[in-house]
């Protein structure tokens, strides 16, 4: 069940703000983020129902139970499709490592769909038109002010249409509408049911400089509610008497990093236990604990709503109060936000345990053992799953089966599901199968042959993004050469920037030539991507160039860069000063008919 839950908060979280994204299991540490392209070669003549990695018909008319209801397989069919058009994709663009868990996150969205439609009906909570329209307004603000760079290029825009800022919104706003108003609906739905869940949050104004001091602590904590996906959770008998037991060592004598260490199951035990920045007002409990305590000072063992802890004071701090009252009123309409959004999310949750959602697909059943870790139960589930299917629509349950192998140590078996995933597969799928062989490789520290699965992954690969990654693979185990290698062929695929192109096309070669140098210096080719940089301005006198490169050089921190882009400045300026005085310099014309 905690796999579940722990889904629900990740949707409940994109729900509040009126997002939905699609997401997916990820096989070890493998990650595609490019579109698949369409099929070539011997796959392509392939009839479509041939190439669905869907398995519908393979699937039990029963997909899952909730609240005592079913959902049908009809309905979940509709939900996935529904799933991939709310994150703008198409289901090729979903790679067939992550398709299993995509189809898995649709289940857990299409439950949270039933639970806002429940909470709506609850609340007797309507949507209308005016708030379909103001969102839509919202966003269309939002994206315009993102899309003009500075106020000058927004009141050319707004010159160049001959409208007002206003005007300008209202037509985004009604171009969004036409394109989506249903995702709009359900967004609208989202925020009405997050406001009515939450309306009783108010921080009274004269209470806005209790929500702005800060303490940084360390932790020993030990869960027994998720309080992020995936996040390990214990019985909370077992919490208590697990915390009670590093408190006695911590009164012998025992560090408290080395106790973090041992008993920690929260996230920031990668840390040492440290947590910084924690503000008043995010758990009552907490706040009753920590504010009452002195630097370095240790708690004794407290329960909150989601585990046991002891907590170590490191400092206090306080964020200093805004003298403009706006400023003010803004802070505090977003700690109020925050607040709200977290009691959402904890009413979804509950919604989510009271209804009992049973799973009787195998293959999604599969997934949600995997994601809680319970993996010999997952592989049951797999092997039923896959035991129904035939065809290419074998692919994501075998790549889900693999991770399963994998975790239980069985290498040998993994390596024969990557051998067969890759004889079964089209030509579409082929790259991420190799990417994801490589990774099984690198994980069990097998480089060499790692390598080698990501040369076959760069034979196939049609997409700068599918290079990219690659260079990010082969940076990360310090074949640089080969990295460079592929961001090279990289820089082949941007068109060269001429004065002939459409300003809209010269304006996107430059943005992606200052991409891919922004890539170079993240992956450690810093002297690569500066000069990269350093050509793009050497003669230009394109002004938004030259800012550009300037923002990039300090979203990198480099300094050079920075001052290079401010030389140009100065001499495209100088020269301009140099243009005028010899224009000035210049005697003027004689007029007359030329002569006697």
């Amino acid at each position: 069940m905690n796999s579940s839950r722990n889904t629900i908060i990740a949707v409940a979280c994109f729900v509040v703000l009126g997002l939905v994204v699609v997401g997916g299991s990820i096989y070890y540490f493998a990650k595609s983020t490019a579109e698949v392209p369409d099929d070539t070669g011997a796959g392509a003549s392939a009839a479509a129902d041939e190439e669905s990695l869907s398995g519908a018909d393979s699937g039990p008319a029963i997909v899952a139970t909730f609240d005592g209801e079913p959902i049908e397989r009809g309905e979940y069919e509709a939900a996935w499709e529904e799933f991939l058009a709310r994150g703008g994709a198409d289901e090729s663009d979903v790679p067939v490592v992550t398709y299993l868990g995509a189809r898995y996150d649709a289940l857990m969205q299409l439950v949270s769909d039933r639970i806002i439609q429940d909470g709506l009906e609850q609340f007797d909570i309507e949507v209308t038109q005016e708030d379909k329209l103001a969102a839509a307004r919202t966003l269309a603000a939002d994206r315009i002010v993102r899309r003009h760079a500075t106020e000058e290029a927004l009141q050319f825009e707004l010159q160049s249409r001959g409208v007002t800022f206003e005007e300008y919104v209202n037509q985004e706003a009604a171009a969004i509408l036409e394109q989506g108003e249903e995702e709009i609906t359900e967004q609208v739905k989202a925020v009405k049911l997050g406001r009515k869940v939450a309306e009783d949050v108010s921080i009274d104004p004269e209470e806005l400089p209790d929500y702005l001091r800060l303490v940084d602590i360390q932790r020993i904590t030990q869960l027994f509610e998720p309080v992020q996906p995936g996040a390990a959770v214990v019985p909370e008998d077992e919490a208590e008497e697990t915390i009670r037991e590093a408190y006695r060592k911590l009164q012998e004598g025992e560090s408290f990093e080395s106790l973090v260490q041992e008993y920690s199951n929260g996230a920031e035990a990668e840390n040492g236990g440290r947590l910084e920045g924690l503000r008043y007002g995010l758990e009552p409990t907490f706040d009753e604990v920590a504010w009452a305590m002195e630097p370095g000072q240790v708690s004794e063992p407290f329960k909150t709503e989601t585990g046991w802890h002891v907590i170590k004071i490191l400092q206090f701090r306080e964020q200093p109060m805004p003298e403009d009252e706006q400023a003010r009123e803004e802070l505090r309409m977003g700690l109020e936000a925050a607040i709200a959004e977290e009691m959402t999310t904890e009413w979804m949750v509950d919604q989510l345990e009271r209804g009992e959602l049973q799973i009787e697909d195998p293959a999604l059943a599969g997934i949600d053992a995997m994601r809680e870790g319970r993996f010999e139960e997952a592989k049951q589930h797999l092997e039923t799953a896959l035991a129904a299917r035939t065809g290419v629509d074998q692919l994501p349950v075998m790549s889900s089966l693999g991770q399963a192998v994998f975790e239980t140590g069985d290498y040998e078996r993994t390596e024969e599901i990557h051998r067969e995933m890759l004889d079964l597969a089209l030509p579409r799928h082929e790259y991420v199968l190799y990417v994801d062989w490589a990774a099984f490789k690198l994980a069990i520290d097998e480089r060499e042959e790692g390598l080698e699965k990501l040369r076959l992954a760069s034979e196939v690969a049609e997409t700068p993004d599918q290079r990219i990654e690659l260079a990010q693979y082969f940076a990360s185990v310090e074949a640089r050469e080969l990295a460079l290698e592929e961001l090279r062929m990289v820089r082949e695929n941007i068109p060269e920037p001429t004065e002939d192109m459409p300003p809209q096309e010269r304006g996107a070669a430059y943005t992606q030539m200052i991409t891919l140098a922004l890539i170079h210096g993240r992956l450690g080719f810093e002297e690569q991507g500066k000069e990269q940089l350093r050509a793009l301005i050497q003669d230009s006198y394109d002004d938004q160039l030259i800012y550009a490169v300037a923002q990039a050089g300090a979203e990198m921190g480099w300094q050079d860069i920075i001052d290079a882009a401010q030389a140009r400045v100065d001499q495209m300026v100088s020269e301009a000063g140099a243009m005028r005085n010899m224009i000035e310099e210049q005697p003027p014309s004689q007029g007359g008919d030329g002569g006697e």
